[in-house]
């Protein structure tokens, strides 16, 4: 069910990532770092919470998917101007 809701949610963005093509590259490193970081926070809690394998892939998954639609659209709604110097 949640492949079901990620692929929707990816469905609705296509437009807005497409739109957004020059910003792509400043952006995906963010992104990248993001699906990374909640990996390595999953590698790390699975064990302490005596989560099963299957179960720690499961909130690796749940992490990474919920983050990464929450900070991609986050990043490209960014004023043009952000960018530091």
């Amino acid at each position: 069910m949640i492949a079901l809701v990620v692929l929707l949610i990816a469905g609705a963005q296509v437009n807005s990532v497409c739109t957004a093509g020059p910003v792509l590259p400043t952006v995906l490193p963010v992104f990248i770092a993001c699906l990374l970081l909640a990996a390595l926070l999953a590698w790390l809690l699975a064990p302490l919470m005596r989560l099963r394998f299957d179960a720690g892939c499961a909130s690796a998954f749940s992490l990474g998917a919920r983050n990464s639609f929450v900070v991609l659209p986050f990043a490209l709604a960014l004023p043009t101007g952000w960018k530091k110097s």
